[in-house]
């Protein structure tokens, strides 16, 4: 596995990621790994949903030709 790092993130948001955590039971590097693939599904499935609506959109625009 790649290591990620990731600079200049206000004290505010580490404080909310360790607030996150730790009701969530995990260290913060747990917890944005976590985000990040939730976040990460979303995308992708969202991408597919629009992709499969815009073939719909042409084929209904086809057969209506």
């Amino acid at each position: 596995m790649a290591t990620l790092t990731i600079r200049k993130i206000p004290d505010e948001q580490i404080q909310q990621l360790k607030e996150v955590a730790e009701k969530n039971n995990r260290s913060m590097e747990s917890q944005v790994r976590s985000i990040l693939e939730e976040w990460l599904a979303g995308t992708v499935a969202h991408e597919i949903t629009r992709k499969t609506n815009f073939y719909d959109e042409i084929r209904e625009f086809m057969k209506n030709m």
